[in-house]
């Protein structure tokens, strides 16, 4: 059933809300975020929209609307409550959800950010403070950090108790007493090492890191030059705010070579590559026009010569 769901037309997922939302949400279940914000787009329809993404988990509603175009996501971010958004944001990584409400209006963020439990609050407002295209902008706050005069021992303990609820966990962080970054530990060198032993000692001190104003494609050209999966984001100081994971940089590649596509086709980030062809007309006809007498002109000035 998967497979006949990703052809499933706008006027059919329709149809299927209408007859039965209780089945409509069983065949989104097998589908991947991406998949499902692909039909969404051709919805264009934001109220329909919300319809089918209160049928999703909350945490997958809020892996969809990232995956949506952004003029897309823009629409439904203006028509979804604070209740809800806020139930998304909360089952987002930090980093994903500071990103959604970047592009909500500032009422809405602050009626959202109310909602949230103060201590993912804190993690997302300090995240909303940093440029988007920077470091900062990029990183998530979830790591595992622990003190320099840790034990291996103390960090296996403490890391299965409250380790679970960090997505993409492979580092230990190593911190001093003022959060400045000492050294960065994969975790499968915790099961090689005696459990006496101190953990500064045994951390990996010269680990790659970048600043938390450092631009995007900064980041990215660094992660390909140390070729690893994840960097630790420090600010002025040298503390630990933050890391920046592989999956984030991917999605700065993916902007940017779109971006660079965008120029060559004279658009804006605001044109919807999914719109259809006569709309798309007719908000560029006068440009179009322009650019036809323009043409025009410049084939008779040679004709003189």
């Amino acid at each position: 059933m998967p497979q006949a769901m990703e052809k499933l037309s706008a006027e059919a997922m329709r149809k299927l809300y209408a007859e039965s939302p209780e089945r409509l949400r069983e065949e989104l279940r097998a589908l991947s975020p991406a998949a499902i914000a692909a039909m969404l787009a051709d919805l264009r329809d934001p109220e329909m929209a919300l319809k089918v993404l209160a049928l999703l988990e909350d945490e997958k509603s809020g892996e969809v609307l990232l995956e949506l175009p952004e003029v897309v996501r823009r629409e439904i971010l203006r028509q979804v409550d604070a209740a809800t958004l806020s139930r998304w944001a909360e089952a987002l990584s930090s980093d994903d959800a500071a990103d959604l409400l970047l592009e909500a209006e500032p009422l809405l963020v602050r009626e959202v950010l109310a909602r949230i439990r103060p201590s993912e609050r804190r993690e997302i407002e300090s995240l909303l403070r940093y440029g988007e295209e920077t470091a900062g902008g990029l990183m998530q706050a979830e790591l595992f950090k622990v003190r320099a005069d840790w034990t291996v021992g103390r960090v296996i303990e403490v890391l299965r108790r409250w380790g679970r609820g960090i997505e993409n966990l492979n580092y230990v962080y190593v911190v001093d007493d003022d959060d400045r970054l000492v050294g960065v530990l994969p975790l499968v060198q915790l099961l090689v090492h005696d459990p006496n032993e101190n953990i500064a000692a045994i951390a990996d001190r010269s680990f790659p890191r970048v600043s938390v104003g450092q631009d995007q494609a900064e980041v990215a050209r660094l992660f390909e030059e140390h070729d690893v999966l994840v960097m630790p984001v420090v600010d002025e100081q040298g503390r630990l705010v933050g890391r920046i994971t592989a999956d984030d940089i991917i999605d700065v590649v993916q902007d940017e070579a779109t971006e660079d596509i965008y120029r060559l086709a004279h658009l804006s980030d605001e044109d919807d590559l999914a719109e259809p062809v006569p709309t798309t007309a007719r908000r560029r006809s006068v440009w179009l026009f322009v650019n036809l007498i323009t043409a025009i002109l410049a084939s008779s000035v040679v004709r003189l010569f």
